[in-house]
Protein backbone atom coordinates (compact mmCIF):
# COMPACT_ATOMS: atom_id res chain seq x y z
CA UNK A 1 0.00 0.00 0.00
CA UNK A 2 1.44 3.43 -0.56
CA UNK A 3 1.42 6.64 0.79
CA UNK A 4 -1.75 7.81 -1.53
CA UNK A 5 -3.69 4.55 -0.67
CA UNK A 6 -2.93 4.61 2.88
CA UNK A 7 -4.03 8.46 2.61
CA UNK A 8 -7.53 7.34 1.15
CA UNK A 9 -7.73 4.24 3.55
CA UNK A 10 -7.33 6.84 6.32
CA UNK A 11 -9.93 8.91 5.27
CA UNK A 12 -12.70 6.19 4.81
CA UNK A 13 -12.45 5.16 8.15
CA UNK A 14 -13.64 8.64 9.68
CA UNK A 15 -17.41 9.60 9.62
CA UNK A 16 -16.66 11.90 6.81
CA UNK A 17 -17.53 9.04 4.38
CA UNK A 18 -20.62 8.98 5.49
CA UNK A 19 -21.35 4.71 5.55
CA UNK A 20 -20.57 2.52 8.46
CA UNK A 21 -20.19 -0.27 5.27
CA UNK A 22 -17.15 1.64 4.10
CA UNK A 23 -15.56 2.24 7.16
CA UNK A 24 -15.71 -1.43 8.16
CA UNK A 25 -14.50 -2.05 4.91
CA UNK A 26 -11.39 0.15 5.44
CA UNK A 27 -10.98 -0.84 9.36
CA UNK A 28 -10.99 -4.71 8.06
CA UNK A 29 -9.00 -4.27 5.17
CA UNK A 30 -6.87 -7.50 5.73
CA UNK A 31 -9.85 -10.04 5.04
CA UNK A 32 -12.12 -7.02 3.05
CA UNK A 33 -10.98 -8.25 -0.07
CA UNK A 34 -10.16 -4.44 -0.94
CA UNK A 35 -7.27 -4.15 -3.41
CA UNK A 36 -5.92 -0.02 -3.95
CA UNK A 37 -4.12 0.77 -7.68
CA UNK A 38 -2.58 4.83 -7.65
CA UNK A 39 -2.43 5.70 -11.43
CA UNK A 40 -0.54 8.60 -11.87
CA UNK A 41 -0.98 11.36 -14.56
CA UNK A 42 -3.66 13.89 -15.24
CA UNK A 43 -3.88 13.25 -19.02
CA UNK A 44 -4.94 9.89 -19.69
CA UNK A 45 -6.31 8.57 -22.75
CA UNK A 46 -6.77 5.02 -23.86
CA UNK A 47 -3.48 3.87 -23.94
CA UNK A 48 -2.92 4.50 -20.22
CA UNK A 49 -6.61 3.27 -19.62
CA UNK A 50 -6.12 -0.45 -21.64
CA UNK A 51 -3.82 -1.55 -18.71
CA UNK A 52 -6.30 -0.22 -16.16
CA UNK A 53 -8.95 -2.67 -17.81
CA UNK A 54 -6.43 -5.60 -18.04
CA UNK A 55 -5.62 -5.09 -14.02
CA UNK A 56 -9.73 -4.52 -12.99
CA UNK A 57 -10.32 -7.62 -15.18
CA UNK A 58 -7.66 -10.05 -13.45
CA UNK A 59 -8.85 -8.19 -10.05
CA UNK A 60 -12.41 -10.15 -10.46
CA UNK A 61 -10.61 -13.17 -9.96
CA UNK A 62 -8.84 -12.69 -6.61
CA UNK A 63 -10.85 -8.99 -4.73
CA UNK A 64 -14.42 -8.17 -3.98
CA UNK A 65 -13.34 -4.39 -4.80
CA UNK A 66 -11.19 -1.89 -6.12
CA UNK A 67 -10.37 1.38 -5.56
CA UNK A 68 -8.30 3.34 -8.16
CA UNK A 69 -6.32 6.79 -6.58
CA UNK A 70 -5.58 9.82 -9.09
CA UNK A 71 -4.00 11.94 -7.20
CA UNK A 72 -2.97 13.91 -10.19
CA UNK A 73 -6.29 14.72 -11.27
CA UNK A 74 -7.79 17.40 -9.11
CA UNK A 75 -9.71 19.95 -11.34
CA UNK A 76 -13.33 19.73 -13.16
CA UNK A 77 -10.95 19.43 -16.20
CA UNK A 78 -8.88 16.43 -15.32
CA UNK A 79 -12.24 14.68 -14.52
CA UNK A 80 -13.55 15.35 -17.80
CA UNK A 81 -10.44 14.02 -19.19
CA UNK A 82 -10.33 11.15 -16.66
CA UNK A 83 -13.54 10.54 -17.95
CA UNK A 84 -13.22 10.62 -21.75
CA UNK A 85 -10.31 8.13 -21.15
CA UNK A 86 -12.38 5.52 -19.76
CA UNK A 87 -15.16 6.01 -21.90
CA UNK A 88 -12.93 5.47 -24.78
CA UNK A 89 -12.91 2.08 -24.39
CA UNK A 90 -15.57 -0.59 -24.19
CA UNK A 91 -16.09 -1.91 -21.13
CA UNK A 92 -17.18 1.91 -19.72
CA UNK A 93 -19.90 4.02 -20.01
CA UNK A 94 -21.13 7.18 -18.78
CA UNK A 95 -24.79 8.15 -17.77
CA UNK A 96 -26.22 11.25 -17.09
CA UNK A 97 -28.54 11.45 -14.02
CA UNK A 98 -29.01 15.18 -13.63
CA UNK A 99 -32.72 14.68 -14.25
CA UNK A 100 -32.93 12.25 -11.64
CA UNK A 101 -31.21 13.90 -8.87
CA UNK A 102 -32.30 17.51 -10.04
CA UNK A 103 -29.33 19.58 -8.85
CA UNK A 104 -30.29 23.13 -7.21
CA UNK A 105 -27.30 24.15 -9.47
CA UNK A 106 -26.46 23.80 -12.72
CA UNK A 107 -23.91 20.94 -12.08
CA UNK A 108 -24.05 17.47 -14.42
CA UNK A 109 -24.61 14.51 -12.18
CA UNK A 110 -22.62 11.75 -13.78
CA UNK A 111 -22.72 7.62 -13.45
CA UNK A 112 -19.68 5.91 -15.02
CA UNK A 113 -20.73 2.12 -15.57
CA UNK A 114 -18.17 -0.43 -15.74
CA UNK A 115 -18.93 -3.76 -17.32
CA UNK A 116 -17.62 -6.59 -15.59
CA UNK A 117 -15.20 -9.47 -17.70
CA UNK A 118 -18.60 -12.45 -16.84
CA UNK A 119 -21.21 -10.06 -19.49
CA UNK A 120 -23.28 -10.60 -16.49
CA UNK A 121 -22.95 -8.06 -14.11
CA UNK A 122 -22.34 -4.07 -14.54
CA UNK A 123 -20.88 -1.99 -11.77
CA UNK A 124 -22.25 1.55 -10.40
CA UNK A 125 -18.64 2.77 -10.02
CA UNK A 126 -18.46 5.01 -6.44
CA UNK A 127 -16.76 8.35 -7.13
CA UNK A 128 -15.07 10.55 -5.13
CA UNK A 129 -13.08 14.00 -5.65
CA UNK A 130 -12.24 16.93 -3.92
CA UNK A 131 -14.63 19.72 -5.96
CA UNK A 132 -16.87 21.68 -4.64
CA UNK A 133 -20.10 20.47 -6.58
CA UNK A 134 -19.34 16.51 -4.69
CA UNK A 135 -21.42 16.01 -1.83
CA UNK A 136 -19.69 16.58 1.39
CA UNK A 137 -19.52 12.59 1.99
CA UNK A 138 -17.58 12.23 -1.52
CA UNK A 139 -14.48 14.36 -1.05
CA UNK A 140 -11.82 12.55 -0.57
CA UNK A 141 -8.26 14.13 -0.13
CA UNK A 142 -7.74 12.29 -3.82
CA UNK A 143 -10.00 11.86 -6.77
CA UNK A 144 -10.86 7.94 -6.25
CA UNK A 145 -12.87 5.59 -8.14
CA UNK A 146 -14.49 2.56 -5.93
CA UNK A 147 -15.36 -0.84 -8.06
CA UNK A 148 -17.22 -3.77 -6.72
CA UNK A 149 -15.62 -7.17 -8.75
CA UNK A 150 -18.09 -9.42 -8.19
CA UNK A 151 -21.78 -10.33 -8.08
CA UNK A 152 -24.71 -8.84 -6.21
CA UNK A 153 -24.20 -9.43 -1.82
CA UNK A 154 -26.97 -9.68 1.18
CA UNK A 155 -26.77 -6.53 2.04
CA UNK A 156 -29.22 -4.88 -0.04
CA UNK A 157 -31.76 -7.89 0.74
CA UNK A 158 -31.16 -7.57 4.72
CA UNK A 159 -32.33 -4.32 4.79
CA UNK A 160 -35.73 -4.76 2.85
CA UNK A 161 -35.99 -7.95 5.19
CA UNK A 162 -35.51 -5.44 8.47
CA UNK A 163 -37.54 -3.16 7.51
CA UNK A 164 -34.96 -0.45 6.93
CA UNK A 165 -34.77 -0.21 2.57
CA UNK A 166 -37.90 0.00 1.53
CA UNK A 167 -36.85 -1.06 -2.29
CA UNK A 168 -36.89 -4.89 -2.60
CA UNK A 169 -33.93 -5.80 -4.07
CA UNK A 170 -35.00 -7.65 -7.44
CA UNK A 171 -31.84 -7.59 -9.29
CA UNK A 172 -32.05 -11.19 -9.73
CA UNK A 173 -34.80 -11.51 -12.02
CA UNK A 174 -33.31 -8.46 -14.03
CA UNK A 175 -32.20 -8.20 -17.34
CA UNK A 176 -28.04 -8.65 -17.93
CA UNK A 177 -26.02 -6.85 -16.82
CA UNK A 178 -27.55 -6.84 -13.53
CA UNK A 179 -26.13 -3.46 -11.33
CA UNK A 180 -23.61 -4.00 -8.76
CA UNK A 181 -22.33 -1.63 -6.18
CA UNK A 182 -20.40 -1.05 -3.19
CA UNK A 183 -23.00 -2.33 -0.70
CA UNK A 184 -22.30 -5.89 -2.62
CA UNK A 185 -19.10 -6.52 -0.83
CA UNK A 186 -18.81 -9.10 1.59
CA UNK A 187 -20.34 -7.42 4.86
CA UNK A 188 -18.12 -9.35 7.24
CA UNK A 189 -20.83 -9.63 9.15
CA UNK A 190 -21.71 -12.60 11.59
CA UNK A 191 -25.63 -12.21 11.53
CA UNK A 192 -28.31 -10.62 9.63
CA UNK A 193 -29.00 -8.32 12.48
CA UNK A 194 -25.29 -7.26 12.54
CA UNK A 195 -25.96 -6.14 8.75
CA UNK A 196 -29.06 -4.32 9.76
CA UNK A 197 -27.56 -2.60 12.48
CA UNK A 198 -24.36 -1.30 10.08
CA UNK A 199 -26.97 -0.19 7.76
CA UNK A 200 -29.18 2.17 10.25
CA UNK A 201 -26.14 2.97 11.28
CA UNK A 202 -25.24 4.34 7.57
CA UNK A 203 -28.38 5.58 7.10
CA UNK A 204 -28.11 8.04 10.32
CA UNK A 205 -24.32 9.36 9.98
CA UNK A 206 -25.52 10.12 5.99
CA UNK A 207 -28.27 12.13 7.85
CA UNK A 208 -25.67 14.04 9.88
CA UNK A 209 -23.07 13.94 7.66
CA UNK A 210 -25.47 15.42 4.74
CA UNK A 211 -27.71 17.97 6.95
CA UNK A 212 -27.94 21.04 4.62
CA UNK A 213 -25.35 20.04 2.04
CA UNK A 214 -27.57 20.96 -1.20
CA UNK A 215 -26.02 18.02 -2.90
CA UNK A 216 -27.58 15.72 -0.36
CA UNK A 217 -29.56 13.84 -3.57
CA UNK A 218 -26.10 13.10 -4.98
CA UNK A 219 -24.90 11.19 -2.32
CA UNK A 220 -26.37 7.85 -3.80
CA UNK A 221 -24.70 4.62 -4.98
CA UNK A 222 -25.67 5.18 -8.95
CA UNK A 223 -23.65 8.18 -8.82
CA UNK A 224 -20.02 9.28 -9.56
CA UNK A 225 -19.40 12.24 -10.18
CA UNK A 226 -20.69 15.63 -9.78
CA UNK A 227 -19.49 18.33 -12.23
CA UNK A 228 -19.76 22.29 -13.19
CA UNK A 229 -22.16 22.34 -16.32
CA UNK A 230 -19.17 23.55 -18.22
CA UNK A 231 -18.64 19.26 -18.38
CA UNK A 232 -22.11 18.60 -20.75
CA UNK A 233 -20.20 19.49 -24.20
CA UNK A 234 -17.08 17.86 -23.15
CA UNK A 235 -18.74 15.18 -22.77
CA UNK A 236 -22.00 14.97 -24.70
CA UNK A 237 -20.71 12.35 -27.40
CA UNK A 238 -19.89 9.77 -24.41
CA UNK A 239 -23.39 10.37 -22.53
CA UNK A 240 -25.81 7.51 -22.86
CA UNK A 241 -29.24 7.75 -22.02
Amino acid sequence: MDDYQQLFINWMKTEQVGCAFARNFAKRGDIAGLQGVTVLGNNLGEREIMPLNVLLAAACAKSEGVYIIFPEINSPDEVIRLIQGLCGTRVWECVDLTAQIRPPNDALVLGLRWHLPDGKHMNYVLGFANLPDMPRTRRAPNTTLVLRTGPPGRAPSVAFAHNINPKKDERASEKRPVPVHLADMPDLMSSEEAVATLWRQTMRLKRTQLDGDAMIEAARAKVTFCLPGFAREALADLIVA
